[in-house]
């Protein structure tokens, strides 16, 4: 039999009904994915789907998976404390839109790599962890939408707190992976957690000196004295606009001057500097951005969801 991870997230952080999944997601059934060519490459926000289901919809429904094999799917860990990348021993991963067969052939082959760097979880730390899992109702959606959801595999691995080196070491493992273009990657990742309640409230004027530290990566035109909600969304855009130059030392840097709680950046610059070392062409585009809500006081807090495709 089969070793299961369960949706252990449906019914609370999103509806465990697929009619009724499907209607807050998509809105109108039935409506053909607007993909375009060549995109293999997600940033998706992993919030309850209530605040950023339509944000990550927006970008699955670019990709074409009619000529896909597998899909990795990375993203932070938010319970357990680890500086290695954790690669999932289930074999199959249930969602409300059917189960997601897992690639453990290439688990296997990923951890023989480097047992150093890359090691199993337990099924227990893989079941608490949101992020993966968050991805999965998604995937499995538009794989069944373009008739793939019994042909592509997937290969979910939490990426821990990982130090510059083995941000090196593990991604001169993946790119071998970003290289086939039969594989597509989702890295999943919230932005801006601001609030007291996050330890986190930075705030940016229209002279701050953090803009000036990041030559080049400065949004356009400047906001006087701008709203919290403003200032958020000035810092998250930075980070955007440097991932889309997909320069992972640039990211670091970035993360080093603003402290910007993405959630997700250590997948997000292992993905970034794999993409470098395989030398793709793929750049990432952001096509939806959004708040939880909107700070106006110090008192106030929120969440910043972006979706991205490359």
């Amino acid at each position: 039999m089969d070793k299961s991870r369960n949706a252990a997230h449906a019914g609370s952080w999103y509806i465990d009904n697929p009619t009724l999944l499907e209607k807050q997601l998509v809105g109108l059934p039935n409506v053909p994915d607007s993909v375009i060519d060549g995109k293999r490459f997600i940033i998706s926000p992993h919030a309850g789907y209530m605040y950023s289901g339509k944000i990550a919809n927006q970008a699955f429904q670019k990709i074409d998976f009619t000529n896909k094999e597998r899909v990795f799917v990375l993203g932070p860990s938010h319970h357990v404390f680890t500086r290695k990348c954790l690669v999932t021993q289930a074999e199959v991963c249930e969602t409300p839109f059917g189960n997601l067969v897992v690639d453990q052939e290439v688990c296997q082959d990923i951890m023989e790599q480097n047992d150093n760097c890359f090691n199993e979880m337990s099924l227990a730390a893989d079941e608490q962890e949101h992020s993966i899992e968050m991805q999965f109702p998604l995937l499995a959606y538009h794989l069944r939408k373009q008739g793939r959801l019994d042909k592509v595999k997937i290969v979910p691995i939490m990426i821990g707190a990982l130090s510059s080196e083995a941000i090196q070491t593990a991604a001169n493992i993946l790119c071998n992976y970003i290289v086939d273009e039969k594989n597509a990657f989702i890295v999943s990742s919230d932005f801006c957690h601001w609030g007291r309640r996050f330890g986190y409230t930075m705030y940016l004027n229209e002279k701050n000196e953090l803009e000036d530290a990041i030559i080049g990566f400065r949004r356009r035109g400047s906001i006087e004295n701008p709203k919290i909600y403003e200032s958020i969304s000035t810092i998250d855009h930075m980070g955007m606009d440097i991932i889309s130059t997909k320069s992972s030392q640039d990211f670091a840097e970035y993360i080093r001057l603003t402290h910007n709680t993405i959630c997700g950046r250590y997948p997000i610059q292992l993905v970034l500097r794999s993409m470098e070392l395989a030398q793709v062409s793929n750049q990432f585009e952001f096509i939806a951005y959004s708040q939880s809500n909107h700070a106006i006081s110090v008192s106030d807090s929120s969440v910043s969801y972006a979706a991205a495709i490359a």
